[in-house]
């Protein structure tokens, strides 16, 4: 069968610091970034150019260690670009902890492919990984159409990376 299926994908981000506004939507287009040597990075592309994407951000929580901020935010996709939310994340000035690529020097993806990442790499990253989680997906049931729901509690990881923080609560 042939017809498009209707599928939402929400995922959840730790990002350093936290988007300006709260509730967002973030429309930028992507594409491949010629001035990078990694042939996998992407970049927000000039406007009327590259492949539309765009991405509906949601802050869930707000955070800090040592005065440094951190969010925990929702990405709703419209679109299903190649590094979509790590890139418009990136672009709004809240990288996704942990990210070798878009995160603080794209330098540590080069070294985590080669296993040469040191010990300040893994303090700088703070994660192992991307703190990246695909959490909920709906979609129509293929046969009866019924609207089916899936959702993923957080990795133990992010769970505890999370509770190393202190809430930000504001007036």
């Amino acid at each position: 069968f042939s017809h498009k299926v209707d599928v939402h994908k929400s995922y959840q981000a730790i990002t350093w610091g936290w988007p300006a506004h709260d509730q967002q939507r973030v429309d930028h287009p992507l594409e491949r970034d010629p001035d990078s040597r990694l042939r996998c990075s992407m970049r927000v592309a000039a406007p009327g150019t590259g492949l539309h994407a765009a991405t509906q951000v949601s802050v869930l929580a707000k955070y800090r260690r040592n005065g440094r901020p951190y969010g925990l935010v929702r990405c709703d996709l419209e679109t299903g670009r190649q590094h979509q939310i790590r890139v418009h994340l990136a672009s709004l000035g809240c990288p996704v902890v942990g990210d070798k690529l878009y995160g603080p020097d794209e330098e540590l993806h080069a070294r985590a492919s080669d296993g040469t990442l040191t010990a300040e790499d893994f303090e700088q990253l703070e994660l192992a990984r991307h703190a990246l989680h695909a959490w909920r997906m709906e979609f129509a049931h293929p046969i009866t159409g019924v609207r089916l729901e899936v959702a993923a509690p957080l990795p133990a990881d992010m769970r505890a990376f999370l509770e190393e923080l202190e809430p930000v609560h504001e007036a």
